[in-house]
Parts: C-alpha cells; structure tokens; sequence
C-alpha cells in the first residue's frame, strides 16, 4: 500500500509537475523529491545545496524565496512565490515556490513544492491577450454589440455605437434587463429572438423593431449568438440600423404602386378611346 501510494504521488507529481522538498531549521539540509531533479533538468542523484538550488532562480526570484524562508523560519509565515528560473538545461520557465513550516519544539522545517506554471502561465496571457483583442473589436464597432445573460436577458456589457443608438449611457444599462428597459416593441418580437435560441441556433438577420430610450421604435437587423463569458453563458448581439432603408424601401414600393396604377389608368383610358374609334 505504501508503495502504491508512493508510485501515485509521483506520477501526480509528474502530470501538475509538482515536486517536493524539505528543509531543515538550520537551513542547510535539503531534500527533495524525484520530481524535483526532472524540473531543474537533472538526473536524480544527491540534492544540491540551498546555495546550488537557488542558482537556478532568476536573481530577484531568489532574493524572494530566501526571505520567504527566512520568515517562516522565523515566525512560521507560509509563503508562496512565483518568478524566473532557468533549468540545468537552459530553458527558461515560470515557477511556483510553496513552502508552510512545521515547529517541533525548538526545531522547525520547511516542507514545500516547486510548480512549473509555464504553459498556464503561457495560456493565461494568450487569454487575457484574446480577450484584449475582443474588448477592441467590441468597442470600436461602429454598429450596437451588446452582451446579455443567456438566461434573463440582463445586460452584462454594451459599447459606445449601442449608447449612441438606444440613448442610455453604459453605468444606466449594464445590470438591467432587456425587458426592465421595454427594448421590444411588443411580445411577439421578443419571443421571435429569443425562439431559435433556446434551441441553441444562433441568429443571423433578423429584423426586429426595438424601442429606444426617446420613445422611438428603428427597425434593426439583428445577429445574435451564445458564447460562454467567465464559465456563464451569454448571448453576444450586433445590431445594425436599417430604418433608413426600410423607409426607402417603403418609399420606393409606394412609388411603385401608384406608377402601376396611373399605368392602369392609362390603358384603360386608352382602351376606351380605341372602343369609341370603332
């Protein structure tokens, strides 16, 4: 059983590469775990010195997991450090230094872990460098994007196109729902929306006519999909302005309409004329 748990530990080391190391009071004993040796690129033999150990840190790292030490040695403060530091081998990596004191009468050690955070570090800065990239796009839209609660419809973000379009200012709208703030001009255009997504089908084009903050109703086309925001779903919206065109279009078939009739009109006239000649 103890080896059992001895093969476990070390290949849960292996997967978080994690390992262990020890310290005693006087702050000359090191011990480490196999894991260790394969995060500094070493082959397993005897544990190098603190000395030695701390070589591998960048300078500032080192300054600041020997004073973490210190203090725990001193009034058992646990600590946990994260810098630069170089392996055996050359690479350059981001760890994690962890370390609790434990006090048996007069005598103290250290027990603690070293983590390779590199590739979440890595992942964590290609997010933050997505989501830079979105916030970007989201705010220098020139049509209205709006983020809203997949559940209940309420505002999680908006950007300056959708504040200069619907009339309320960002800190007015954010935290309140679609519905609190009356955007649809009637039911039967909200349930249009909200329809093809609760089947999970996004929308593209779809003409909805929204009330804004002036009491006006503009005619919008709008696209909407689900996206997941921080582990919630939420729906991500852009919607383009297209009462101008409706108009004109509305215009143009009026147009249309009365060009057919005064045709009608026309030949109808012209027909009667051409009965009388006969």
């Amino acid at each position: 059983a103890l080896r059992r748990r001895e093969a476990l530990l070390a290949q849960t080391g292996a997967v978080g590469r994690i390992g262990g190391w020890e310290l005693d009071g006087a702050g000359e004993g090191l011990e480490w775990t196999e894991q260790m040796f394969r995060l500094h690129a070493l082959p397993v033999g005897p544990t190098p010195t603190v000395r030695e150990a701390l070589r591998y840190y960048a300078p500032d790292h080192a300054k600041a997991v020997s004073r973490a030490v210190r203090r725990a040695m001193q009034d058992g403060t646990p600590f946990d450090v994260e810098g630069a530091f170089v392996t055996a081998a050359g690479e350059p990596r981001i760890v994690r230094t962890q370390g609790v004191a434990e006090r048996s009468g007069d005598a103290v050690r250290i027990f603690g872990t070293l983590q390779d955070v590199t590739e979440m570090r890595a992942a964590a800065e290609r997010e933050r460098e997505r989501s830079e990239r979105f916030r970007r796009m989201f705010e220098s839209s020139p049509i209205p994007v709006a983020l809203t609660e997949f559940a209940d419809g309420r505002l999680i973000d908006v950007n300056g196109a959708w504040v200069r379009d619907f009339g309320y200012a960002r800190e007015e709208a954010i935290g309140r729902t679609t519905v609190e703030l009356g955007f649809f001009a009637s039911e039967e255009a909200r349930r249009l929306l909200l329809a093809p997504l609760a089947e999970g089908r996004p929308i593209d084009g779809l003409e909805i006519r929204y009330t804004v903050r002036s009491g006006e109703q503009p005619t919008y086309l709008v696209s909407c999909e689900r996206v997941e925001l921080n582990g919630r779903a939420a729906l991500l919206s852009t919607m383009s302005n297209i009462t101008a065109r409706k108009r004109a279009e509305e215009a143009i078939a009026r147009a249309n309409d009365l060009l057919e009739s005064r045709v009608r009109d026309r030949t109808a006239q012209l027909e009667a004329a051409l009965a009388e000649l006969e």
